[in-house]
């Protein structure tokens, strides 16, 4: 099955994200409270994934696409 994992930087949405998961028991969703540029430079996360969506992040060359 899929696996999704949400990015999110601010804490208050990053807790609301959690509690979200976990209420609706969505056992195939993981939250990462951090920024795209600090998670971006672990070997965890970098190249980790088949796709990736975002939202105002950053110039395009930036992201690589």
């Amino acid at each position: 099955g899929w696996k999704f994992t949400l990015l999110e930087s601010m804490r208050k949405r990053c807790t609301f994200l959690e509690h979200a998961v976990e209420v609706m028991e969505l056992s195939n969703v993981d939250v990462v409270c951090d920024r795209a540029e600090n998670a971006g430079q672990s070997h965890d996360f970098r190249e980790s994934f088949d796709v990736a969506a975002a939202r105002a992040v950053a110039e395009l060359k930036i992201l690589g696409i």
